[in-house]
């Protein structure tokens, strides 16, 4: 639950708390093989969203993805594990990092015996008092830096190496920029948005009101990313079309 938690942190709460909640019952409330069954099926569809994502960048690249389907798959399912592992590993570190440097502080002595050398206990009580004190802000920056990865390297990932053709990282940044600045400001005013106006949701859809809620922010920031490889591509065209009129005047 908590990481999942993690991995939507920067979605508005709305959104991201009934969708925690239902992952947090599954995993909890699932027997082994079932799940084993469902982590299947959900690799396979989450494997065919990457596809979608793919499909997407190449249009808004103007590209078009000679390799073979089954290869694709492969690679698809691969991003899906590599992400799930990172989530994994960034959700342990958010979890942990604190209380382990809670531990060191309390329990390493800052004196160690006179017989190591001198320059140690000195080098270790520096190092221990240099390290901060996870105070509630402390954590909640923590927890926000690492969401912020979440979101940033996959970006980068997926508008560097999934689309068909190579771009160098300066002709994707603008883009990526774009996309979280227009995250940003779309959770916000949805969040917002839903604030004032959910009962409207809840009155039309009824116990279906969180998933419709949650399927509209999802096409909002979907349309979102589309543009930033839209938007990379239109860069991309102008500086290329300004090449020649260089080097013409040159």
């Amino acid at each position: 639950g908590e990481a999942a938690r993690l991995v939507l942190e920067a979605w508005p709460e709305q959104v991201s708390g009934p969708i925690a909640l239902e992952i947090q019952h599954v995993l909890e409330g699932a027997q082994q093989q079932v799940l084993t069954v469902g982590a299947a099926l959900a690799l396979f569809f989450a494997s065919s969203g990457v596809e979608s994502v793919r499909i997407g960048l190449n249009r808004a690249y103007s590209v078009v993805d000679t390799r073979s389907m089954w290869l694709l798959r492969l690679e698809s399912i691969g991003y899906v594990i590599l992400g799930l592992v990172s989530v994994l590993a960034l959700s342990f570190l958010v979890l942990l990092a604190p209380l382990i440097i809670r531990a060191v502080k309390k329990y390493v002595p800052t004196k160690l015996p006179t017989q190591l050398p001198t320059y140690v206990p000195n080098y270790l009580s520096t190092l221990l008092a240099e390290l901060p004190d996870f105070d509630d802000t402390m954590i909640t920056v923590y927890r926000f830096t690492l969401a912020a990865a979440l979101i940033i390297v996959p970006l980068i990932v997926v508008h560097k190496w999934l689309p068909a053709g190579q771009r160098r990282f300066r002709e994707i940044m603008p883009g990526i920029l774009a996309t979280l600045v227009m995250w940003l400001i779309a959770g916000v005013v949805f969040g917002r948005y839903l604030a004032d106006f959910a009962f409207t949701y809840s009155v039309y859809y009824a116990g279906l009101a969180s998933p419709m809620i949650a399927l509209a922010f999802l096409y909002f920031t979907a349309s979102i990313f589309i543009y930033g490889g839209e938007l990379n591509a239109t860069i991309i065209k102008s500086r290329e079309a300004k090449k020649p009129e260089i080097q013409a005047t040159a």
